[in-house]
């Protein structure tokens, strides 16, 4: 896979089945998809030397869920945050080429350092991944969700894996 960036029709493709082939880990479809684009992808680099992602979320299309989470207060909920570095690590699995279905098996070290909220107008996620197996079924990685050049949310480590499915092609 050569794509160095994803726009917002391919991420859809994503959550259809149809970006990386059958059999292959999938996106929630909007409006639970958390990002807007993957802004830079790649194998190599990153803070461990074995690739990273950063993925782009224009806030104006949360509106739902701030006028929710709370009204007069707005802010965005911190699970949702941790949800978006998962689906990241997810889209990742399928990049390098995992096959079955992709799933959170594990998140520790979580920290929400500041809140998200409408006034941020865009937040930034991104991985760092650790490792990842031979056949692509685990993939550990360190996440941070940022706003405005600024931390607000970390996780230490999201832990992905893709299952299997019995009887599928290979």
């Amino acid at each position: 896979m050569e794509n160095l960036s994803f726009r917002r029709s391919e991420l859809i493709r994503c959550s259809e089945g149809t970006l990386f082939g059958e059999n292959t880990p999938k996106l929630p479809s909007p409006p639970l998809l958390a990002f807007d684009k993957i802004i830079e992808i790649s194998m190599e680099g990153g803070r461990f030397g074995h690739g990273y992602a950063v993925a782009r979320k224009e806030l104006s299309s949360m509106a739902w869920v701030f006028a929710s989470h709370f009204p007069r207060d707005p802010v965005m909920p911190g699970t949702m945050l941790v949800e978006g570095l998962l689906q990241l690590a997810g889209f990742f699995g399928g990049y390098v080429g995992g096959r079955g279905k992709g799933r959170a098996a594990r998140i520790s070290d979580i920290k929400f350092l500041a809140g998200v909220t409408p006034e941020d107008k865009e937040i930034l996620y991104r991985i760092d991944v650790r490792k990842y197996n031979a056949d692509r079924t685990l993939l550990v990685a360190e996440g941070k969700v940022m706003a405005r050049g600024t931390d607000r949310t970390t996780v230490g480590g999201l832990f992905v894996v893709v299952v299997k499915e019995p009887n599928a092609a290979h």
